[in-house]
């Protein structure tokens, strides 16, 4: 059975997981321009794992609560 850290942990794994993917397309993608590139990587790495990475502490919190 489901447990509600357990859904948690699932859905900020699935979370990341797409973050990380998302940002990886984005750098690989702004490697090959020339104009902006490392704006647009930098833009790329915030923007999708600086969430990931909010949640994550969020997570762990609510986890060292529910201990």
């Amino acid at each position: 059975m489901l447990t509600r850290p357990l859904v948690r942990f699932v859905a900020l794994t699935v979370y990341a997981g797409a973050s990380v993917a998302g940002a990886w397309y984005v750098y690989r993608d702004a490697a090959g321009r020339d104009i902006g590139a490392t704006g647009q990587r930098w833009a790329a790495l915030t923007l999708c794992l600086g969430p990931a990475a909010v949640l994550a502490v969020a997570y762990y919190r609510l986890w060292l609560l529910e201990q």
